[in-house]
């Protein structure tokens, strides 16, 4: 087999470090990992899309990552990096909420067993006529588990399956610019890091003399 050159391998290192071992450490952060009393907001969506979302999140949050190893150590004006990071972190607070809010509205969350779990489901603003919980005029938290089971594919077919897509579109949307803004943040903080001390903190220059001034006359007795 022939040996990869200098740049081939540099090149594989690099994909492996960043689409690899980077998505691997940000397993419990995604939810892929569970940690005792930490719970990712991934948790708490559907299931039945939540998984494959994940995949397309890890790797939206590479990108920062990329973009901090491009910069390096390179010499950015403060003034730069401090109003990239207030907007961004303007724009993260907004998106959360927007999410939130987002979430609250489209997502119906069923306990069971007890008030011992929860599950959560995308449902639509209207239920089909063909639907069980209709026919039994049943709200859909007290359907599920009475007319229904709780397979998320028996709720999902009780609603328009254009208006379930949408839905799960525009909460996918939120979420991965919701983490790629605070990817974002993250890299800025590092990138100030990086700065040189000179940069991050300069010294106040000394006052130097004008040309053609003449030096102050001496105090008397001096």
């Amino acid at each position: 087999m022939i040996r990869l050159t200098e740049g081939a391998r540099k090149y594989r290192n690099h994909l492996l470090s960043f689409g690899v071992t980077l998505v691997v450490g940000m397993a419990p952060l995604l939810g892929k990992v569970h940690i005792p009393l930490f719970t990712s907001i991934l948790d708490v969506f559907p299931r039945n899309f939540s998984q494959t979302l994940i995949p397309f999140v890890a790797f939206i949050m590479t990108l920062p990552a990329v973009a901090v190893q491009f910069i390096g150590k390179d010499v950015i004006a403060r003034k730069h990096l401090n109003r990239w990071f207030r907007w961004n972190f303007v724009f993260l607070a907004l998106i959360t909420i927007t999410l939130y809010v987002v979430y609250s509205y489209m997502v119906t969350q069923v306990s069971f067993e007890g008030e011992h779990g929860v599950v959560a489901y995308v449902t639509g603003s209207k239920m089909l006529d063909d639907c069980p919980c209709v026919a039994k005029k049943l709200p859909i938290t007290t359907c599920i588990g009475e007319a229904i089971t709780l397979n998320p594919l028996q709720v999902t077919d009780c609603y328009d399956p254009a208006e379930i897509n949408l839905r799960k579109a525009i909460l996918s949307t939120l979420y991965m610019m919701m983490m790629l803004s605070f990817g974002t943040l993250i890299g800025l903080l590092i990138v100030r890091e990086n700065q040189p001390q000179s940069q991050r903190k300069r010294q106040p220059r000394p006052r130097t003399r004008k040309r053609g001034s003449s030096p102050s006359p001496p105090l008397p007795g001096a």
